[in-house]
């Protein structure tokens, strides 16, 4: 038995039934010197695994897909870890946090959109913090003007995963995942 404080609600839907249960996330991020060209891993001209994490801020999240992966539909962020100043020894970090709630839906009906599917993704901003700042912009030709949000999410020398990493949800889930620095190479 859970205190109501330790209870994580998932909802998911699969037809006219549902099933709640809680949502856990652990795992380990290893930072990797280069980057996969599609054969194999480069390490030709790779940037150093950092020692100073002073000021960085690390952001886990967890993504769904309504419609997949794959150019098929926007991908949606259910939740965000944020760890400053995150402690990383020989380029690998433990990291663990829940999700309080979030809605995932079962299998489609015949003929309907696919299933959503979800993946873990991160970025670490070596250094800074992304801030979002709003931004008056002026029309051309006096069509009038707007404010747009803006947020810087990655500079040069931030580490971030630079591929996919899908997970299967589940009450408890261990994620492994890689990170590479940005850019992937010195040339």
């Amino acid at each position: 038995n859970r205190s109501s404080k330790e209870v994580f609600e998932l909802e998911v839907r699969t037809g006219k039934n549902r099933c709640i249960m809680g949502v856990h996330i652990q795992g380990e991020i290893e930072l990797k010197q280069g980057h996969f060209n599609g054969h194999e891993w480069n390490t030709k001209d790779a940037y150093d695994i950092p020692t100073d994490f002073t000021n960085s801020v690390l952001q886990i999240k967890l993504n769904n897909a309504k419609y997949g992966f794959g150019g098929d539909g926007p991908v949606h962020p259910i939740a965000t870890h944020t760890i400053t100043n995150p402690q990383f020894r020989n380029g690998k970090l433990t990291y663990a946090f829940d999700v309080p709630y979030m809605s995932a839906y079962g299998p489609p009906a015949q003929g309907g959109p696919p299933p959503p599917q979800f993946s873990i993704s991160a970025v670490m901003n070596m250094g800074w913090k992304p801030e979002t700042k709003k931004v008056h912009v002026e029309g051309n030709n006096g069509s009038g003007s707007v404010d747009v949000v803006e947020k810087e999410w990655i500079r040069q020398g931030d580490w971030h995963t630079d591929t996919h990493f899908g997970v299967d949800l589940a009450e408890k889930m261990d994620v492994k995942f890689h990170m590479v620095h940005y850019p992937l190479h010195k040339t």
